[in-house]
């Protein structure tokens, strides 16, 4: 049986608010979504997601907190959360179409990705934020 692929996303939190991007590629592709993407060969998770995020956002993230883990597709994915670095503006790179401050107890944006309320919920409850 092979092993699911190893990926990771973040719930990047400011204040209350968490950012979500818009993939422009597969596997989500069109879709909002936390921003992430796949473990590379000698990576971490946690190396993972601190690339993911200077990569495609081209932002330096501080601490990040393990919020839970589940099955999507062929991807074992990593959830972690953390603040939003203060006074950083994202530069998305050619993999994200548009990003948006979600504000919590609003619509999602749509289309998203499967169980994205309840990551939401699960990222805000592991930094003991407000619901």
């Amino acid at each position: 049986m092979t092993q699911p692929r190893r990926a990771a996303s973040i719930a990047l939190f400011r204040g209350r608010d968490i950012l979500l991007i818009r993939r422009a590629l597969a596997p989500s592709e069109g879709m909002w979504t936390l921003p992430g993407g796949r473990l590379e060969t000698g990576e971490t998770i946690e190396e993972c997601i601190r690339r993911e995020i200077s990569e495609e956002l081209s932002l330096k993230i501080g601490a990040i907190t393990p919020v839970m883990e589940q099955a999507l597709g062929p991807f074992r994915l990593t959830v972690f959360a953390g603040p939003y670095p203060d006074g950083a503006v994202p530069h998305p790179n050619a993999e994200i179409v548009e990003w948006c401050w979600h504000v919590p107890g609003t619509e999602l944006p749509v289309p998203h990705t499967d169980g994205l309320a309840d990551v939401l919920k699960r990222a805000t409850l592991a930094l003991q934020l407000p619901l």
